[in-house]
């Protein structure tokens, strides 16, 4: 952007001299409600800070117990496929008993 182009934003004078003490004493007033209200909001904000770190660690822990079930789904898996083997050689054996007799 060329220098021509930027535009200098002037300082407002805020005119507290003009204002009678009435005014002074609500501007005031205002000022130190929105001082207070963004204190509030700050604290709730570090509130948050606390709280999203347990969400986390309660996270990694269902992650843990998750990859714990796949692991164990995965053995019981291998246990009866080999189950099922012993069950298929039991029945030719059956099946061919009575013929062997």
């Amino acid at each position: 952007m060329k220098k021509s182009k930027i535009k200098k934003t002037k300082k407002v004078k805020f005119p507290l001299s003009k204002m009678r003490k009435k005014d002074k004493d609500y501007v005031a007033i205002l000022l130190e409600e929105m001082r207070s209200d963004f204190t509030v909001f700050g604290e709730t904000l570090g509130g948050f800070g606390d709280k999203l770190e347990l969400v986390k660690q309660e996270l990694e822990l269902v992650k843990q117990k998750g990859d714990a079930t796949f692991e164990e789904v995965g053995r019981i898996k291998v246990e009866i496929t080999g189950i099922k083997g012993e069950m298929v050689g039991m029945k030719i054996q059956e099946f061919r008993a009575p013929f062997f007799d």
